[in-house]
């Protein structure tokens, strides 16, 4: 008991020490090894995931509100929604978003209406 208690504690404290960990990504995203989340500057960055749902966009909002940076490079989203990308969620915080290389065909009015502080916008290489 007392072994398997020392075992546990070292498996903590290396899960705890190791980098990679600070990267790991929370909720639908942490299933994607192509995901990486950085906290410390509230970063997320989705490349070459293969995404074709534009709902994943929603389904990150429980665990990255307060996001900064959102990178979503080299999927297959195509179409964005008729709405806004992110639901009723208003990004306040969101200043750079990166969609290039999506193959997107076209860019509804309203996709961008819940983000309305945007400096940097990469639509680069869509269609």
């Amino acid at each position: 008991c007392r072994e398997q208690q020392r075992e546990r504690k070292l498996l903590h404290l290396g899960i705890e020490n190791d980098p990679n960990v600070q990267f790991q990504c929370k909720g639908a995203l942490g299933d994607y090894a192509a995901c990486l989340c950085n906290n410390n500057v509230k970063e997320v960055a989705c490349i070459n995931a293969q995404f074709v749902d534009t709902a994943i966009f929603q389904y990150m909002l429980g665990h990255y509100n307060d996001i900064e940076q959102l990178t979503f490079h080299g999927n297959n989203f195509q179409d964005l929604p008729d709405g806004s990308l992110f639901g009723p969620a208003i990004l306040e915080n969101l200043r750079v978003l990166n969609i290039s290389a999506n193959y997107i065909v076209n860019l509804h009015r309203n996709a961008l209406s819940g983000c309305p502080n945007i400096e940097i916008l990469d639509l680069s290489n869509n269609e």
